[in-house]
């Protein structure tokens, strides 16, 4: 072994090659021919500390040995000047001759680096603004520990960050060349994730893993986090629910694969609200929603609310597509949709009254704690879901309870004339919804991100044009905070899921050319930021 001296015996018997016992100093024949005796090598091996010189980037060089003949270099000539460090990582080693030689990088590899840079940014000591684990899902936390066994996860995560650090960067300054830079590289970073996700949906083994669908909630977080994509916005809550379908919804292998359960509720419930990829039973949306800890909670029976809406949507179509409406359908339905209104009243004032409580409590967002404001990002985010759910289920009220009227022998439920008494109510609620985007102000841009959905919801049924625009300008504002100049494409996607109560389609661009004051400049690229 290197550094470890193989003769027990002085230095002096050593040279002379003759035996020493070397039990002790000076030794008996050092002693008896009174020579100098040096025990066990001790000049011949120096162990150093270089610890010191890893962290500081300074060079230790082994002093040379004397030569009989001078050196053509003068004895007081200054050493040959290191040159500085080509980046902070850089380290200086020694070698045998009196010179160094630069490494560019700290010793480590790319997962290091990878799970490093994950624990930097999950870090819980960030404001509700910025932290990603308090406003996506706590599993993030326990995702470092998974990373180096699944590539789709390795890559997913990595376009996570950078598209973490792409959103960083627009709300900084969004017209910069930095910004496109890092969106540029987190656009690399997610065509990398595809790939891997492709790969490992063709590898049986990989296929089922945990891991994997842990890759596609990662997929759902960058598509949050970058917006629309080439004009385009992505839809990665179809693949997950299509993933879910394939896998079953049997129980989870271990307690990592349940908070990604858990995780993906959320995304495919909204998604499936404005898009009709997405097609589960309603035993398979209740065994999707499912949990043991929030059953009984407020939130629990929200999801179960939101759940429910699709399947409703899905019959509705169906009842109403048909050359005779079936109107005994659209009565069972409308019984349905009214037990489910009403339970969910209940929900629905015990979010609102907590969120209340708590502003009277605290009423100066400054002056709130960590706690506190992360607390009132919670109830806010309850609030907001009960009023998305409470607009959708008045939504389908009214289609069912204000249909064409049938034959006096079909119609056991005389069809009101007059105004729609459900959109009423629903205008209604597009004014609470307006009012909490302002409460929430103090969160944006990642604390509010819920709002993007909610915004569009309550569009549709502002009573007004002064209400439309309000709610427009907000949505604007809370879009381009999230995507910067890509948050024209995704309000356009509005259009594409929704029409007026009087069955025009909803069309954005022109309500540009309506009041210039409020939102016409979301057409000329102009930042309300600044």
């Amino acid at each position: 072994m290197v550094g470890v001296p193989q003769s027990k015996g002085c230095d002096a018997c050593r040279k002379q090659k003759k035996s020493c016992e070397g039990d002790t100093i000076p030794c008996v024949r050092c002693k008896r021919l009174q020579i100098p005796c040096i025990g066990r090598g001790q000049q011949r091996f120096k162990f150093q500390d270089e610890t010191a010189r890893f962290e500081n980037g300074v060079s230790h060089t082994r002093p040379t040995k004397k030569h009989k003949k001078p050196s053509p270099v003068k004895a007081d000539a200054d050493p040959q000047p290191v040159q500085d460090r080509a980046s902070s990582d850089q380290v200086l080693v020694p070698t045998t001759q009196a010179q160094s030689i630069p490494i560019l990088h700290m010793p480590g590899n790319q997962l290091s680096r990878l799970v490093a840079s994950f624990v930097d940014h999950i870090d819980p000591k960030l404001d509700s603004r910025w932290q990603p684990p308090w406003n996506f899902t706590r599993l993030l936390q326990a995702i470092p520990s998974r990373l180096g066994c699944n590539q789709a996860l390795d890559a997913s995560a990595e376009a996570v960050l950078s598209a973490y650090q792409s959103c960083r960067a627009r709300h900084v300054d969004a017209s910069s060349s930095a910004s496109d830079l890092v969106q540029q590289q987190s656009l690399k970073h997610y065509n990398k994730a595809l790939k891997a996700l492709v790969g490992c949906l063709n590898d049986s083994v990989q296929a089922g893993s945990s891991e994997t669908l842990c890759s596609t909630l990662l997929l759902l977080m960058f598509e949050t986090l970058s917006g629309p994509v080439n004009e385009r916005v992505l839809g990665h809550a179809g693949g997950a629910a299509k993933i879910l379908k394939a896998r079953g919804f049997a129980s989870a292998k271990n307690d990592f694969e349940a908070k990604v359960f858990l995780a993906l509720r959320g995304p495919v419930i909204f998604q499936a609200l404005f898009a009709e990829k997405i097609v589960f039973t309603d035993d398979e949306w209740r065994n999707l929603v499912h949990n043991p800890y929030e059953d009984e909670g407020v939130v629990g029976r929200l999801l179960r609310t939101l759940a429910s809406v699709p399947n409703f949507l899905h019959r509705i179509r169906a009842a109403l597509s048909h050359d005779a409406v079936d109107y005994q359908e659209l009565e069972r339905l409308r019984l349905l949709l009214s037990t489910a209104r009403s339970a969910h009243g209940f929900d629905h004032q015990d979010v609102a009254a907590k969120l209340t409580k708590l502003e009277q409590e605290f009423p100066d967002p400054a002056t709130r704690s960590q706690e506190v404001t992360l607390l009132h990002c919670n109830y806010s985010r309850h609030v907001g879901m009960a009023l998305l759910a409470e607009l959708e289920l008045l939504y389908l009220l009214s289609a069912v309870h204000y249909p064409t009227s049938p034959p006096p022998r079909l119609d056991k439920v005389p069809i009101r004339d007059g105004l729609d008494e459900y959109m009423l109510l629903a205008a209604d609620r597009a004014v609470e919804v307006s009012d909490l985007a302002e409460r929430i102000a103090c969160h944006r841009p990642l604390g509010s991100f819920y709002m993007d959905f909610c915004l569009k919801s309550a569009y549709i049924a502002a009573g007004d044009r002064a209400c439309q625009l309000k709610i427009l300008g907000q949505a604007w504002e809370f879009a381009f905070d999230m995507f910067g100049s890509s948050a024209t494409v995704n309000l356009e996607e509005l259009g594409k899921h929704a029409t007026t109560p009087d069955g025009s389609p909803v069309r954005i661009q022109e309500l540009g050319d309506v009041d210039a004051a409020n939102v016409g400049y979301w057409m000329t690229g102009y930042n309300p930021a600044g």
